[in-house]
């Protein structure tokens, strides 16, 4: 075995990348929902589902397999239904512990709320976000992003985007 490919094996034991690219309406303005991700692009270990039952929406969760070590990543569009009417969107990752999401909610994991706000008088119809952590995680946690949008008219809507997962150890 080559010594890239030993490395390789020790240290990425699980990838998950998962896209949405569906404009999911429905977005209340001012409030964390989840997000859905409707495609799964590679889950070597099974663990993401894309529309799972959260205390918010039909987000995508990531169940963590096994005690490790995980580095997530996220990037999100968010859009508004009215031409220039987008204030504000933030992303952050939320983490259940123990039980079902969808009754017993989660957390903000520490440094993963991060947003754009339009300055005063300027005008956007769309915003990427992005975030990211490295952490460690124990067998059976549940991982989800959600977002938030502000508009001036019209309604939020997440659009393209991914939701990537690799163990590092």
């Amino acid at each position: 075995m080559s010594r890239a490919r030993d490395l390789a094996d020790r240290h990425t034991r699980m990838a998950i990348c998962s896209s949405s690219n569906v404009a999911n309406g429905g977005f209340a303005a001012a409030q964390y929902e989840a997000v859905p991700f409707a495609t799964d692009v590679v889950d070597s270990a099974s663990a993401f589902t894309g529309e799972a039952s959260t205390d918010t929406n039909n987000g995508g969760v990531f169940t963590v397999p096994v005690d490790g070590t995980y580095f997530i990543a996220v990037n999100q569009s968010v859009t508004c239904t009215t031409t220039n009417r987008l204030t504000q969107a933030r992303l952050r990752l939320m983490l259940n512990t123990t039980g079902d999401i969808a009754s017993d909610g989660g957390s903000e994991i520490q440094g993963t709320d991060v947003g754009t706000l339009v300055p005063d008088s300027s005008l956007a119809t769309e915003f990427n976000c992005y975030t990211q952590c490295l952490q460690t995680f124990s067998a059976g946690n549940k991982i989800y992003v959600e977002c938030l949008g502000n508009v001036g008219a019209g309604q939020v809507r997440a659009g393209d985007g991914n939701f990537i997962v690799i163990q590092v150890n």
